[in-house]
């Protein structure tokens, strides 16, 4: 880049950089003002500098010597020899150099002068470092979430599941104070193995968890013992392939759920063993093979079990067998019995089992009493309770929860509604404790029992607060109102209530700090937001609340660090973050553009979800415009620029993805609509001719041709001759994108796909129909002529290579390189006057280079080949400018890097132009001016990462710190600079994280 360029690039994107380079300070000061006071430096050890190395300096007087201006100098060492770039002398207390070079060590002094010019005090020297490459401050970017779950105490520890970038979902655990850590990599790499159902059995911790090899399986841990696969050690299922395939059958005993203890013998649904049925299997021990329950007699499995409970050392279970319909078996060892409630194929369908004063409660149907509430009492058989319904109305009573020796549960009747009732254990000791909400079609539909310290407490609805915390003693005085937290008809929106202490913790909406963690003591006075984790009204959503020996495990959004994972003790003070698992930020940048004097981007940030963002003054990354609130965003798409606006699609919540517009700020971002007032529909494709920009968008059902010229009554759909709207096809919702549509512009032509066919639009409004084509794709104007890939009426096979002179209406003959037509044509990059592309020739299977150029009237179509002659197969990513083409490529079977130069045909490997080495496949490559960029394997750890080849070399771009750029992605180039996401230690801290970089050569 030259300097004027740079300049240039100053006034359009301001971008100020934090923490460019390392600053060190003299302790020695100038004889001439030995023992004197010295200017302080204000300027931090990381200064502020642009992407242009603009550095700021900063300073403060001293204490009194009568300085009323400062000298400055900044000097740097040129061959040996200190030589200044800047002096001068200022009364401002700040200025700010322009044009440092990269890589260069520069030094500065201030001096206090007084009205005579004489030094009166001086600063230490200091030094900064201009650097190339560099991260940029991103506000709110995205920190990625590990989604802790499954809290299960075992062994000292709290075990749980959760996402790390490098591993994957895996077992982890936290002991005390110390920091959580990864159990295993059980799937090696960063694949899930996803641990699940984690039940503690005996002296072992079970889980299901997917190794990559054997498929979802049984675990086990033993305490001071790595993880293992439960049983004997496992063949791989199909026995062909290392890795299991979705094709495989369904191995029996595999993809284990609802685990359930009793005593040291665990239970479990699985994979059956006939006819890929899931059924019951038990596993006596951590050694030997879980075998598959069978009923008495030995007369089939229970398929299909729902979750059971222990009982008098047995497992009740609801289980499905042909003959019996789903009913109710009680399970010893490997043998299940029937207690059937519905006697022959009929189904009893148990639910809700639970064990209280010695019996087992649940609900169940019989014909003619429907669902009820229904007992087993030791090794008897299933009896009716209470029919709280008479007749064939059902009670349906749920949420069964002991508390304060009373069982409570909710139940439906005619008369009242779904309401709270409670159990003695005798029928005349069950009865409904309060008609909450006297509406007989629904009731207050109690929901989240929860017994703690003697109470119950549930949420129910009134008509005047919603749905809110209550709590009962059983009698109907003593069941009330605890506090209506969300004033208002519409409720807290309680959830995930758990026992704490003497009180309650739960997830509530309180209003102006969304949803958050609280706690109730049983009244207004001790129900409280015990801490607003994310300050806003978005809230945090706790989840996953557990609590162990007067600890809260939870997950929260703290709205910077992502869904990690909490503690609490029930204070504020208590309640925190004890472990970000997975620190990385990904603001996930893939595109930027410049409209006006501004760069508008793409991404994502935890505060605004998917939206553009800009730079602000002081280098960092900001929101431009928030237009759909909340954490998704409104996804813009298809950014294109033209003049000083920038076109897009964007989403929001009113009118669904309809067409922007922004001239790079807040108040000139706005919904542009159509000259009827109407929003305009999934605008997409857009193009420019003549200085109107020309795009697709639906109505009516339809794809059809718009034009705009950015104002709402130049916003419409273009006619034909007849008036006509230019319908170029169906809409079919949900298809996005929808097949067949295209769109592009040259000369004083707009083309575009109607059916099967190709048209033309001329400027002065005249639409032609071209001939000889069918199903035209991948347009790319060349001039006022057009290359495409398109289909001959009448014929089979693919696509070949057309072109459409400028001015014609009729497509010339598929376009030939040594005789062959070139079929499926695509990826066209022009540098240069030379076009190139990748295309499959006629009766060849591979994927080929070619070059397509115009010599006077004459269409060239050439074969780029190595030194060898050799074709280059397989291309990707083409790049490059002023007829220089890189790509990557395949050669004699090996993938590399290549490089064309101007005016030759000939490709030479990238290691023969540069000295270097490179590990992996590279892929994603882009140049700027004449370096070339693109991401490959790091030759030590074997991350993806950044390359540079510029200047005879090639190595991994490396940062201020001389470290690579690692787990790189999203790279493009922006006015003569380079952007990409990588993971790095930031450079103000020692956490390591995805962060959004800029390099230049």
């Amino acid at each position: 880049m030259t300097p004027s360029i740079r300049i240039i690039v100053l006034t359009l994107i301001p971008l100020v950089l934090t923490a460019c380079g390392s600053s060190g300070g003299s302790s020695s000061s100038p004889e001439s003002v030995v023992n004197q006071d010295k200017v302080a430096l204000e300027s931090p050890a990381h200064g502020a500098t642009l992407l242009n190395k603009d550095f700021a300096l900063a300073w403060s007087p001293s204490k009194s010597k009568g300085e009323s201006q400062w000298g400055v100098t900044v000097y740097t060492d040129v061959e040996g020899t200190n030589q200044a770039v800047m002096t001068l002398t200022t009364r401002a207390r700040s200025y700010r150099p322009l044009q440092l070079a990269d890589n260069t060590t520069y030094t500065w002094t201030v001096e206090a002068l007084d009205e005579n010019g004489e030094t009166v005090a001086k600063s230490d020297t200091w030094s900064f470092h201009t650097f190339p490459t560099r991260m940029l401050p991103f506000e709110g970017a995205l920190d990625l979430h590990s989604y802790p779950n499954e809290f299960t105490a075992f062994d000292g520890a709290v075990y749980f599941s959760a996402y790390s970038p490098e591993h994957g979902r895996e077992l982890w655990r936290k002991q005390g104070d110390t920091p959580a850590e990864q159990v295993a990599d059980i799937h090696d790499g960063d694949g899930d193995s996803a641990p699940g159902e984690l039940t503690v059995c005996g002296d072992c911790l079970y889980f299901s968890a997917d190794d990559g090899t054997n498929g979802r399986a049984l675990w086990v841990m033993r305490p001071d013992q790595p993880p293992r696969m439960a049983g004997p050690e496992a063949p791989v299922p199909d026995g062909d392939d290392d890795e299991a395939d979705e094709g495989d059958e369904a191995v029996p005993g595999r993809d284990p759920a609802g685990l359930t203890a009793v005593g040291e013998v665990l239970y479990f649904s699985a994979n059956g063993t006939v006819d890929g049925d899931i059924t019951l299997w038990v596993q006596g021990d951590d050694v030997n093979a879980a075998v598959e329950v069978a009923r008495d007699g030995g007369e089939g499995a229970l398929q299909h079990p729902e979750i059971g409970v222990a009982y008098n050392g047995q497992l009740y279970v609801s289980a499905f067998a042909p003959d019996a319909g789903r009913e109710l078996w009680r399970v010893e060892g490997e043998s299940a019995g029937l207690l059937d409630v519905n006697t022959g194929e009929a189904s009893g369908t148990p639910k809700g089992l639970t064990v209280y004063s010695g019996r087992l409660f649940f609900r169940a149907t019989r014909a003619g009493q429907g669902s009820e509430l229904w007992v087993v009492d030791g090794d008897t058989g299933p009896a009716l309770f209470m029919e709280i319904a008479p007749g064939e109305s059902s009670s349906a009573p749920g949420g069964f929860t002991v508390s304060d020796d009373l069982l409570f549960f909710a139940a439906f009747t005619r008369e009242h509604g779904r309401e709270l009732w409670r159990c003695d254990g005798t029928p005349e000791g069950t009865w409904r404790v309060k008609d909450i909400l006297t509406d007989p079609g629904l009731g207050s539909q109690v929901a989240h029992l929860t017994g703690a310290g003697g109470v119950l407490y549930f949420t129910a609805k009134t008509a005047d607060e919603g749905f809110e915390l209550w709590k009962s003693d059983g009698t109907e005085a003593g069941t009330v109102l605890v506090r209506d937290i969300l004033p208002g008809t519409s409720g807290s929106a309680i959830d995930e209530m758990v026992p704490f202490r003497d009180g309650v913790m739960f997830s509530a909406d309180g209003g102006e700090a969304g949803t958050e963690l609280w706690y109730s003591g049983g009244d207004a006075n001790t129900t409280f937001r015990l801490k607003d984790i994310r300050l806003g009204e978005k809230g945090s959503y706790p989840h996953g609340l557990k609590a162990y020996d007067d600890t809260l495990w939870l997950r929260a959004d703290d709205g910077i660090r992502g869904i990690e994972l909490w503690q609490s003790d029930g204070t504020d003070e208590g309640t925190g973050l004890t472990d970000n698992i997975n620190p990385y930020v990904d603001p996930d940048v893939d595109r930027a553009v410049r409209v006006g004097g501004y760069v508008v981007m793409v991404a994502t940030s935890g505060e605004y979800g998917r939206e553009l963002f800009t730079f602000n003054t002081n280098g960092g990354v900001e929101v431009l415009a928030d237009i759909f609130p909340g954490y998704e965003g409104s996804h813009p798409e298809d950014l294109f620029v033209h003049g000083d606006r920038l076109f897009f699609s964007a989403e929001d919540k009113e009118n669904g993805r309809s067409l922007w517009v922004s001239r790079g700020t807040l108040d000139a971002t706005g919904l542009l609509k159509a000259s009827d007032g109407e929003p305009v529909s999934c605008p997409r494709l857009f193009t420019v001719c003549h200085d109107t920009v020309y795009f697709l968008a639906v109505a009516d059902n339809v794809w059809q041709l718009w034009e705009t010229s950015g104002s709402i009554t130049g916003t419409k759909a273009v006619t034909d001759e007849n008036n006509q709207i230019v319908v170029v096809g169906p809409h079919v919702e949900g298809l996005d994108p929808d097949p067949g549509l295209a769109l592009a512009a040259g000369g004083d032509r707009v083309y575009f796909r109607v059916g099967s066919d190709l048209w033309t639009r001329k400027i002065d409004g005249e639409i032609a129909q071209i001939t000889g084509v069918q199903n035209p794709s991948d347009f790319f104007p060349v001039g006022g002529s057009l290359l495409f890939a398109a289909e001959t009426p009448d014929e089979s096979g693919p696509a070949s290579l057309r072109l459409l002179p400028a001015g014609s209406n009729q497509a010339d003959a598929p376009l030939e390189c040594a005789n062959r037509i070139l079929t499926t044509p695509k990826d066209f990059h022009r540098t240069g006057d030379m076009i190139y592309f990748s295309a499959v020739p006629e009766g060849d299977t591979v994927r080929r280079l070619f070059r397509f150029t115009v010599s006077g009237s004459t269409s060239i179509v050439s074969f780029p080949t190595d030194a060898q002659g050799r074709g280059l197969s397989d291309p990707e990513a083409l790049c490059g400018e002023g007829g220089v083409l890189w790509l990557s490529a395949d050669s004699q079977g090996t993938r590399g890097v290549w490089q064309i130069a101007a005016g030759s045909l000939t490709a030479k490997s990238l290691l023969s132009v540069a000295n270097g080495q490179v590990a992996g496949i590279p892929a994603y490559l882009r140049t700027v001016g004449d370096a070339l960029y693109f991401l490959s394997d790091h030759p030590v750890n074997g991350d993806r990462c950044l390359y540079k080849a510029h200047g005879g070399a090639v190595s991994p771009v490396l940062d201020f710190n001389d470290r690579p750029l690692l787990k790189a992605k999203n790279p493009f180039v922006l006015s003569g600079f380079l952007f990409l996401t990588a993971m790095n230690p930031d450079v103000t801290s020692v956490e390591v994280f995805q962060g959004f970089w800029v390099t230049s050569p």
